[in-house]
């Protein structure tokens, strides 16, 4: 679980994430959901994928505007409430999550 820190100075970032994993689901169906969390919260909200057996999932979180202080951390996670083997393509290579300062 990696996270971006805002440094001193910032008032606001701009945040978005992308993901693509293989879902290999025990279920037939799988919902799997992305999220941002500030600080340990969800912030954006979740966006959602249903897949039916083995799929690539990609999933899109659009850019939000975010108030911050100094040492407010991101974080990009990935929940699934059926058991399944998700896993990120490439080591993690295709795991994005990008904050950008705006003021």
């Amino acid at each position: 679980n990696d996270r971006i820190i805002v440094g001193a100075g910032v008032s606001y970032v701009e945040v978005s994430g992308l993901l693509t994993i293989l879902d290999t689901p025990v279920a037939s169906i799988s919902e799997v959901n992305a999220f941002i969390n500030k600080n340990g919260t969800s912030y954006s909200g979740s966006f959602q994928s249903r897949v039916s057996g083995q799929a690539f999932i990609s999933i899109a979180i659009p850019p939000i505007l975010v108030p911050v202080v100094e040492n407010d951390y991101f974080e990009l996670w990935l929940y699934s409430s059926q058991t399944g083997n998700f896993k990120p393509l490439g080591d993690n290579k295709s795991v994005y999550l990008t904050v950008k300062v705006v003021e």
